[in-house]
């Protein structure tokens, strides 16, 4: 509100997306999507295409943790077009991440496949974001979990495990969440069990509802 009243539009959008983030974290889907919603006409308003694509991402986030594939999915193609226009090569690169999940949740793994090389090939060129391409291996990961390819998905999550020490929590607690399924369905429950405790581990640590529910299941 204090930069919402001084007129302060780029502080104000700072502080909305933040907020949005918080929101979803504690999974309050619903108060996230409504900062989102409100940053969005905001930046459609004067025009920030930059902003647009921040926006419409929380907002695929949002839709995407509570299962609606349908509407994360039209969400991140949106972001996708709008970096596209802007030319932001690494925006079109995570727009295209995004669309992989709801794309292979649907059971549209062609064009989720096609989405993250894409992405992957983005990220490879020189001066590319790390994190990047740690979450397009966690795609990938995830997508050969989906099809039932449990020996690739067991070696990605592997090797990701190996290198955790760099890896965001966030990430490291999807890898050893991946690593205990594709490894216990692989025939290898202790390696399994072992990766699933250290996942609640780093979700109850977290303090954040929606990371320990997967790590139980």
């Amino acid at each position: 509100p204090f930069y919402e009243r001084g007129g302060y539009q780029t502080e104000t959008s700072q502080a909305r997306l933040l907020l949005g983030r918080l929101r979803r974290k504690r999974g309050d889907y619903e108060g996230a999507l409504s900062v989102f919603r409100q940053q969005l006409d905001l930046a459609r308003r004067t025009g920030d295409v930059a902003q647009q694509a921040l926006a419409l991402e929380g907002m695929g986030l949002s839709e995407y943790d509570r299962e609606r594939y349908p509407a994360a999915l039209a969400d991140f193609e949106e972001r996708t077009t709008a970096s596209r226009s802007q030319g932001k090569q690494l925006g079109v690169a995570y727009g295209l991440l995004q669309s992989s999940g709801p794309l292979c949740r649907l059971g549209r793994y062609v064009e989720a496949k096609a989405a993250l090389q894409e992405a992957l090939v983005i990220a490879s060129r020189p001066g590319g974001d790390a994190s990047l391409g740690v979450q397009i291996d966690l795609a990938d990961a995830e997508m050969a979990l989906t099809e039932r390819r449990y020996p690739d998905a067991l070696a990605i999550a592997r090797r990701l495990s190996a290198g955790a020490e760099g890896v965001e929590v966030d990430d490291r607690m999807e890898v050893q969440q991946i690593l205990g399924e594709a490894a216990t369905r692989s025939g290898a429950p202790r390696e399994g069990e072992q990766a699933c405790s250290q996942a609640l581990e780093l979700a109850r640590k977290s303090r954040l509802p929606r990371p320990v529910a997967p790590a139980l299941v």
